[in-house]
């Protein structure tokens, strides 16, 4: 694949990584740009510590990942971090019905203010929505969110277009390396909203997920796609740019 300028993982763990893992990301090549997602009130802390450590290279979300709504205490404290550090990106955020559908209602509660604020402040939203996808995406258009996207897609087809329709935007994960529902959904998915992303360094499968197999997910969906590797890279970050206001 001939060199590219960049390559944008819209969502990683980014605080899990070793400061070692965290020095050989920084300095790839070529360069990665990552978006750092918060889980909770800490790690959104350390998201914004590591943005501002590792200044133009990780762009910093804050939230509270469905899996911890009984930190729910926390909320008020995430949307005043939000305000007064000027964070532009609220994730991970979202509901949970396929891990976690026991807390489904307290999900919705504590999504709902995001969902607020996000609309309030014109903020993206980086979004999980695992066996959510059609719940989520009504919320979307119910509270008018102008920006969001779906980390690691994996839901209907049939609501892909639809999520296009709406100005929204899907990432296609890493693991589309060993994953044969992410190629289905990638050979579908309108170059117009396709992200790239890790989600590193979740352990999928075996396999643990980090921004450098973006490389390698780009050249299987340019393979879905029928498109040079370079390009789909180049496609996803066009979109990413357009979606985090990056320039």
């Amino acid at each position: 694949m001939d060199a590219v300028d960049e390559i944008i993982d819209v969502h990683s763990h980014i605080y899990q990584y070793s400061r070692e893992e965290l020095e050989e990301l920084t300095s790839y090549t070529p360069p990665f740009k990552i978006i750092g997602v918060g889980e909770n009130l800490e790690t959104s802390k350390v998201v914004i510590e590591l943005a501002d450590r590792y200044s133009g290279k990780i762009i910093p979300c804050v939230g509270l990942h469905p899996w911890n709504v009984d930190n729910s205490r926390e909320l008020d404290g995430l949307l005043s971090l939000a305000i007064s550090e000027q964070i532009d990106c609220i994730g991970e955020v979202g509901l949970d019905k396929k891990f976690v559908g026991g807390t489904f209602n307290k999900q919705a509660e504590v999504f709902t203010r995001f969902l607020e604020y996000a609309k309030e402040n014109n903020s993206v939203l980086n979004i999980h929505a695992a066996g959510a996808w059609r719940e989520v995406f009504d919320l979307l258009l119910k509270h008018d969110i102008g920006r969001a996207m779906f980390h690691w897609y994996t839901g209907p087809v049939d609501l892909v277009r639809d999520i296009e329709y709406a100005g929204y935007y899907i990432s296609i994960n890493a693991a589309i390396i060993i994953q044969e529902k992410s190629r289905k959904i990638a050979s579908v998915i309108p170059d117009n909203i396709m992200l790239l992303e890790s989600d590193g360094p979740y352990n999928y499968r075996g396999l643990r997920l980090s921004s450098k197999y973006i490389l390698k997910a780009a050249e299987i969906v340019g393979k879905l796609k029928e498109l040079d590797s370079r390009e789909v890279i180049i496609r996803a970050n066009q979109n990413a740019r357009r979606l985090f206001k990056i320039l």
